[in-house]
C-alpha cells in the first residue's frame, strides 16, 4: 500500500536558528515543480545550453538583487534560476548595535507577488529545503 506522507530527510535541522549569523545553501521549488521560473535553450547543442527567464523568473531575478536593501545584514553571493527551482547562496551577518536590521528581524517576504507578512504564494511550493 502507498503511503501519502512523503519520506526523506526533514528540510530543517530541529534545533538551528536559522535567524543566527552564518552561511546558508538554500533551494527552494515552485508549486508542483511547475517549470514556470525558466526555460533551457540549447539543450541539444552540448557547448552552449542556457538558461531564459520567464517574467515570472525576471520578477525573482529583480526580487534577489534587492534582498539587501530590506535585509542590510544580508548577503547574497550567488544564486541560480532554474525552470522549477532557486539556488541561493547568502550570508547573515550580525549587525552592529544600533544599526538599521540591530533588532529583531521584520517578518518576512516571501518572493515577488506575496502579500506583506506572507511567506507563501500560489506559484511557489510549501517546504524549504535547507
Amino acid at each position: 500500500m502507498k503511503s501519502d506522507t512523503k519520506k526523506g530527510r526533514p528540510g530543517r535541522l530541529p534545533h538551528w536558528d536559522y535567524g543566527s549569523a552564518g552561511c546558508y545553501f538554500l533551494t527552494f521549488c515552485t508549486r508542483e515543480r511547475r517549470c514556470i521560473l525558466s526555460q533551457i535553450v540549447g539543450r541539444d547543442d552540448p557547448g552552449a545550453p542556457s538558461v531564459v527567464l520567464t517574467a515570472y523568473g525576471r520578477s525573482l531575478h529583480s526580487f534577489l538583487n534587492t534582498l539587501s536593501v530590506a535585509y542590510p545584514n544580508v548577503t547574497l553571493h550567488h544564486f541560480v534560476i532554474m525552470p522549477n527551482h532557486v539556488h541561493l547562496l547568502l550570508s547573515i551577518d550580525t549587525p552592529e548595535p544600533g544599526a538599521p536590521g540591530g533588532g529583531p528581524p521584520p517578518p518576512p517576504r516571501g518572493p515577488p507577488g506575496c502579500a506583506p507578512n506572507r511567506v507563501c504564494h500560489p506559484k511557489w511550493g510549501d517546504k524549504s529545503v535547507d
